[in-house]
């Protein structure tokens, strides 16, 4: 990863999962339609020969079936999508 919200982020998230981890609780896996889901499930299925830092970007994230006038429609459903699966995520994981 390149950015530094992105670094920080998932520093935090390391660290959520490694003290999980020592008390032997379950990890925490964010959603994939998230954007930090995405750029860590992006890490773990990387090309181990050929790997590129990525910064986020809503390529990473899993597509719409459907086709989109534009890029603000597209990138609202994105967003409007990921909020949803996270509060879900939140209420039946925190």
């Amino acid at each position: 990863m390149e950015g530094y919200v992105e670094s920080a982020a998932t520093g935090i998230i390391s660290a959520l999962n490694i003290a999980k981890l020592l008390q032997k609780e379950p990890m925490i896996a964010l959603p994939p339609e998230t954007m930090m889901g995405a750029l860590v499930n992006y890490i773990i299925n990387a090309s181990t020969t050929n790997f590129q830092p990525m910064k986020s970007n809503f390529g990473i994230i899993p597509a719409f079936d459907k086709r989109f006038k534009n890029k603000h429609e597209k990138y609202l459903a994105y967003s409007n999508r990921a909020l949803t699966i996270l509060k879900d995520f939140i209420t039946n994981n925190v």
